[in-house]
């Protein structure tokens, strides 16, 4: 008998020149695109000063890493594949195209694919943005070459060239339509995320993925070299205001307002130009088992079952249809209604009866994958809203918390309820 085994994809760089390499390639993109989301979520809400320049940077820097994720998931769908945020019974990359609810932290990011920085889950400092955040959007120089066959990429810029150039390729070799075969109608455009550059783009053919991809390249990085003058005196590359200029050509436009590159938001940061508030005393890489046993317990593990609930309702509505209910009902308000007070009261939560919550440790929330319903998490968070209001001061004090967190998930719920979306979460 004959056993025909599927070739795994290849991790380093390999040229891409068929379809199933550009869709692993894709869905490694959108690992990536995600991956940066939780260590920046987690250094705006360390920092006490809701109202200071660097929360609101870093905020607006986590946004336009949603709509990067938007952008991916629009390149996917317009070859014909389904996004895939949690890693379904039968895996079509055999392993070796992570998904995002595998992804761990601290960690290498892709580390069989992509040669960045080590990972980790901290409180806002200038050390944290130069040594970790920088370097993940540091710029891919000049005229850098891809890597050799085999050898891994050095900057996300060569990702997404890579990506770029198998498009151009198979557009080339196998046609158009062969290649944008999805349905125009799933792609999703009216996604907010915030007042940032940049937006989502439908993509229906060569001209729009580049498009995309240059957007997410140029918001992310710039195209100027880190080596260069800091503010130069023409914007391109440095700036992200993009969209289709007079001239026919995708591009900064000239006379917007313009705003950094991720890269140079956080540069001046980590060079003291906007300085960073005082943030929370939070443990290192909080992690569920860190926190058994501790007044932070089932904070902690309540904020690991909202995460769970926000990668699978991403990716429902990120699906191959034209349903939006799921990024309106409950990504926003999860980011929105959940995520602020419960990682700021966990980052106020000593991890001991006896440490003192300025001094620290202080919890924080755990980024790890679980699979649940928003029927269970509902159910729990009633549960333990009731528990604090009969038990000691301290306890009752935490009833708001859990409070407001009932409410937005209830909220949640009503506007889910009857719908096809009801069934997937």
């Amino acid at each position: 008998m004959t056993v025909s085994v599927k070739k795994p994809l290849p991790l380093t760089y390999e040229a891409i020149i068929t379809k199933e390499k550009l869709r692993g390639s894709l869905q490694a993109a959108l690992y990536l695109e995600f991956a940066t989301i939780p260590p920046y979520l987690t250094a705006v809400y360390s920092m006490e000063d809701k109202s200071a320049e660097a929360y609101q940077i870093i905020r607006s820097v986590a946004l336009e890493e949603m709509l990067h994720i938007n952008l991916v998931c629009n390149l996917l769908l317009a070859i014909g594949e389904t996004p895939l945020f949690v890693k379904p019974a039968s895996d079509p990359f055999n392993g070796l195209v992570p998904y995002i609810s595998e992804i761990t932290y601290p960690s290498y990011i892709l580390p069989n694919f992509y040669d960045g920085p080590y990972v980790q889950i901290l409180a806002a400092s200038p050390e944290l943005i130069k040594q970790t955040f920088m370097a993940i959007e540091e710029p891919m120089q000049s005229n850098q070459p891809l890597p050799a066959q085999g050898e891994k990429f050095t900057s996300i810029g060569q990702i997404y060239q890579a990506i770029k150039e198998g498009f151009e390729y198979l557009d080339a070799n196998i046609g158009s339509a062969a290649l944008f075969s999805g349905t125009p109608e799933h792609q999703k455009t009216n996604y907010y995320f915030g007042s940032g550059g940049g937006k989502a783009i439908a993509v229906s053919d060569l001209k729009t993925a580049e498009q995309a991809i240059e957007q997410i390249v140029q918001q992310g990085e710039g195209a100027t070299p880190p080596t260069t003058e800091y503010r130069p005196k023409q914007p391109y590359g440095t700036y992200n205001r993009y969209g289709n200029r007079n001239d026919g050509t995708y591009g900064p436009i000239l006379g917007t307002p313009f705003e950094l590159s991720h890269y140079f938001k956080f540069r001046d940061i980590a060079d003291g130009k906007v300085a960073l508030p005082s943030a929370y005393p939070m443990l290192p890489n909080p992690s569920i088992a860190k926190f058994i046993g501790t007044p932070a317990e089932e904070l902690a593990s309540h904020f690991q079952d909202d995460y769970s609930l926000m990668i699978q309702a991403l990716e429902q509505a990120f699906a191959d249809n034209a349903d939006t209910t799921a990024y309106f009902t409950t990504v926003v308000e999860l980011m929105q209604g959940v995520f602020p007070p419960a990682i700021t009261e966990l980052m106020k939560t000593p991890i001991s009866a006896d440490t003192n919550s300025t001094l620290g440790p202080t919890a924080g929330p755990c980024f790890e994958y679980t699979p649940i319903t928003l029927g269970e998490i509902t159910a729990k968070v009633s549960k333990l809203k009731q528990k604090c209001l009969q038990q000691d001061e301290v306890s009752r004090s935490m009833a708001d918390t859990w409070h407001k967190l009932d409410e937005a998930l209830q909220k949640i719920s009503k506007k889910i309820e009857g719908t096809p979306l009801e069934k997937h979460l």
